[in-house]
C-alpha cells in the first residue's frame, strides 16, 4: 500500500476522532482538546482539498501558465460547478468571524467558532475525499449506530419526553434504566427539546428511504427500507405533538414574539449581528451560565443566523439554497449508478433541515445548557451533506475539478 492510499485510508479514522474531540473540549470548557481537535480535523481536511489531484480546494488554485483572463474565468466556473457549495461556506467563514470579533463575549463566542471549523473541516473532507462509495457508505452506517447510541444514552439514561409516556419506547426506557449522563452533558444537550435527535434520526430515514427506492439491488433495497421503518417510527413519535402544536398554531403563538424581539434587536447592529452564539446572553439575565436560565434560541435556524453571523451569514444561505438547486437539478435526472438513491435520500434529507429551521435552530446550532457551562456550538448536519452532495454529483457526472 503506497503512502497515498495509507492517508485515504487513514483520513476517515482521524477526522471521525478528532471532531468529537472538539465539541468534547467545547462542552468540558477544556481549551487544549478543542484546538487539538480543530487543529487535527483541519489538517486532514487541508491535505485532501489541496494534494488530491481530482478535487482542488479553490483556496489554492492549480497554476495557469498563460494567465489569460479568459483561462482564468474558465477556471473559476469550474471551481463552481465543481465545488458549488465553496462560495456559501466561505460566506459563512466570514460570518463567523466577524461574529466572534464582535462579540460581547468573546470567550463563548471562541468555544462556538472552534465548533464551525470542525463543521467546515467536515465538509471539505467528505466534498475531496476520492473513494466516495466507501466514505458514503462508512457515514451511513456509523451515523445511524451513533444516532442510536445517543437515542438510547438519552433515553434511557436522563429520561423520555413527556409524550413517550405509555409507549413502547417508555417501556424500554424502564426496563434497561442507565445511569444519568455527566453534569456537562445534563440540560438541553440532550436535544430532546430542540429536535436534534429528530433531525438526526429525519436525515437517516430521508436517505435510508432514498436507498430503499433507488439503490442498485435488493441486497441492498431490502434492508434500507427496514432501516427506513426502523428509524422512522421514533422520528414520528418524536415529531407527533410538534407537529400537532404547530398546525393547531400553539407553537406560532410562542415564537413569533421570539422572532420579532431579535429582528428588533438586529436593526441595531444588522452587519455584524448579535455575536456569535451570544443569543441567549442577549435576551436573558447575565453571561455564561446564568444565560442557560430561559429561553436561549430563537426557534428560526435563519434568525439565528442573522443574530451570530451578521450579512454575510444570510448571504452565505442564500448562497447555500443556490447551490443545493443547482446541484439537486444535476443529481436528480442521472438516474444510474449505485450513488444515485444515496443522492436522493441527501436531496431529501437537506430538504427537511431547510423546512425544519423555520421553527427550531436544530440543523444549525443548539444551546447545550450544563450545570456548571453554557455553550453553543454549530451542528454538523448541512455541512455533512453538503459535502456529500458534492462527491455524489461529481460522481454521477464524472466530473472533477480543475
Amino acid at each position: 500500500m503506497s503512502q497515498g492510499s495509507k492517508l485515504a485510508f487513514c483520513g476517515p479514522f482521524i477526522i471521525t476522532l478528532s471532531v468529537p474531540l472538539v465539541y468534547y473540549g467545547v462542552l468540558t470548557n477544556k481549551a487544549l482538546l478543542s484546538w487539538l481537535g480543530v487543529g487535527v480535523s483541519f489538517l486532514v481536511a487541508l491535505f485532501f482539498s489541496r494534494y488530491q489531484p481530482s478535487s482542488r480546494f479553490p483556496l489554492f488554485p492549480e497554476e495557469n501558465p498563460s494567465g489569460s483572463s479568459r483561462s482564468k474565468r474558465a477556471t473559476m466556473l469550474g471551481w463552481l460547478r465543481a465545488r458549488p457549495f465553496d462560495p456559501a461556506f466561505l460566506s459563512l467563514l466570514i460570518g463567523a468571524l466577524t461574529g466572534l470579533f464582535s462579540s460581547p463575549d468573546f470567550s463563548l463566542s471562541l468555544r462556538a467558532f472552534q465548533t464551525f471549523i470542525a463543521c467546515l473541516a467536515l465538509y471539505c473532507f467528505f466534498s475531496a475525499y476520492p473513494h466516495t462509495k466507501g466514505l458514503l457508505k462508512g457515514m451511513y452506517l456509523g451515523g445511524v449506530v451513533i444516532t442510536l447510541l445517543y437515542a438510547g444514552f438519552f433515553g434511557l439514561g436522563q429520561g423520555l419526553p413527556p409524550y413517550l409516556e405509555g409507549s413502547w419506547v417508555a417501556a424500554l426506557s424502564e426496563r434497561f434504566s442507565l445511569p444519568p449522563p455527566p453534569d456537562w452533558l445534563i440540560g438541553q444537550s440532550s436535544l430532546l427539546a430542540s429536535h436534534g435527535l429528530w433531525l438526526a434520526l429525519a436525515m437517516f430515514t430521508a436517505i435510508s428511504l432514498g436507498l430503499a427506492l433507488f439503490g442498485p439491488g435488493l441486497r441492498l433495497k431490502i434492508p434500507a427500507a427496514l432501516l427506513a421503518i426502523f428509524l422512522g417510527y421514533p422520528c414520528f413519535l418524536l415529531s407527533r405533538l410538534s407537529v400537532l402544536r404547530l398546525f393547531a398554531g400553539e407553537s406560532l403563538r410562542g415564537r413569533i414574539p421570539l422572532w420579532l424581539t431579535t429582528l428588533d434587536a438586529l436593526k441595531e447592529k444588522p452587519l455584524q449581528g448579535l455575536g456569535l452564539g451570544c443569543w441567549a446572553t442577549r435576551f436573558n439575565v447575565g453571561q455564561g451560565e446564568a444565560a442557560s436560565w430561559g429561553i436561549t434560541h430563537p426557534h428560526n435556524a435563519y434568525i439565528e443566523l442573522w443574530s451570530d453571523l451578521g450579512i454575510p451569514g444570510l448571504i452565505g444561505i442564500f448562497l447555500f439554497l443556490a447551490a443545493f438547486i443547482y446541484v439537486g437539478l444535476k443529481i436528480l435526472p442521472v438516474r444510474r449508478g449505485a450513488l444515485y438513491g444515496a443522492g436522493l435520500g441527501l436531496v431529501l434529507a437537506v430538504l427537511i433541515s431547510l423546512v425544519v429551521g423555520l421553527v427550531d435552530t436544530a440543523p444549525f446550532g443548539t444551546a447545550v445548557v450544563g450545570r456548571h457551562l453554557y455553550s453553543f456550538v454549530l451542528t454538523p448536519a448541512l455541512f455533512l451533506l453538503a459535502g456529500c452532495l458534492t462527491a455524489v454529483k461529481r460522481e454521477l457526472e464524472g466530473t472533477h475539478s480543475p
